[in-house]
């Protein structure tokens, strides 16, 4: 594991989290994301969005470029020609954009314009397979070619879940929670929807690993197709706090963060089953931007270490 030289930006060096996060072939990327700059959440303060592109090609971080928005909490796919930006929180809300960010020769973000999506989506699963996008948000899940990046629905998701984890492979598309904003609750199954017989619904599929979630966790695929997951919350925790009173806000964002229990495990899954990969104090985020390079090198980005509270560091790691 080796940690990168931290942005050099007075705001990005408080740490953001949900940023962009991408390859686009050696050069790291990251986009966007959000933080609370000024004061912290526990003192009232208020998030920024930003939308800066940085780039790291091994020496240090640079500004490249800027996105049409400032966003973040959106879903990145990785492409021939570069890295699509999908979605994401923009002003508050759900975003249906799309743009395909490359770079130009003079090592410049050029950012082109992409269909929209079918729904806006924020907070969304997303995953590549077979020359295909797919994202699952706003209890949908949506699919293009690479491409044509003509957006469709393929099916309507389980459950409205926030935050999902969603993988696609030989043998289907997979999606585990999450959790349901309309009744409150954390979703730590898994389902699947067969290839073979995709009118069979969703089906009981292997659950998440450690038994918890993957609210807050970020997921990216593989080099060798397999899909990896890092950070997240704690269930029992962050379930409990779903239901918080407003009495219960300076309580619960006062703890220290090893108290919040974020995962710091990341794992792997291959179709079939789950193995733990690695694990480490440093991984315990919520939130972080997370991709794969073509070598299999993983980056992780950002993220929380405890509600409203992020990291600056930047992780390079061989699988």
């Amino acid at each position: 594991m080796k940690q990168l030289p931290s942005i050099p930006d007075a705001a990005y060096a408080k740490g953001v989290s949900a940023p962009f996060c991408g390859f686009i072939g050696h050069v790291a990327i990251v986009a966007g994301g959000a933080n609370f700059p000024d004061r912290p959440l526990l003192e009232g303060g208020s998030k920024r969005v930003y939308n800066d592109i940085w780039a790291y090609a091994g020496s240090g971080w640079e500004r490249i470029g800027f996105l049409p928005d400032s966003v973040a909490y959106g879903a990145t796919f990785p492409v021939p020609e570069g890295l699509v930006l999908a979605g994401g929180q923009v002003d508050g809300k759900p975003s249906d954009k799309v743009y395909l960010l490359r770079l130009d020769e003079g090592f410049k973000a050029v950012l082109d314009t992409l269909p929209s999506l079918p729904v806006p989506a924020a907070e969304a699963g997303w995953s590549v397979y077979d020359g295909h996008l797919l994202i699952a948000a706003s209890g949908s899940v949506c699919c293009c070619a690479v491409g044509d990046y003509e957006w469709r629905e393929l099916a309507a998701m389980p459950e409205p879940l926030v935050q999902p984890v969603l993988y696609a492979c030989d043998k289907g598309i997979f999606l585990w929670g999450g959790f349901n904003p309309q009744t409150l609750e954390v979703c730590p199954q898994g389902w699947m929807l067969s290839r073979d017989d995709p009118d069979a619904g969703w089906q009981p599929a292997p659950g998440v690993p450690d038994g918890g979630t993957f609210v807050g966790a970020t997921a990216a695929v593989l080099p060798d197709g397999r899909l990896v997951v890092a950070g997240g919350v704690n269930r029992d925790i962050f379930a409990r706090a779903l239901h918080n009173t407003p009495e219960d806000r300076i309580p619960y964002l006062s703890k220290e963060p090893a108290e919040y229990r974020f995962r710091s495990s990341v794992y792997v899954f291959d179709g079939a089953c789950w193995s733990e990969a690695l694990q480490d104090g440093a991984f315990a985020l919520a939130g972080p931007g997370v991709a794969a390079a073509a070598d299999g090198t993983l980056l992780i980005a950002g993220g929380e270490v405890k509600p409203g509270v992020r990291s600056p560091k930047i992780f390079s790691i061989k699988l």
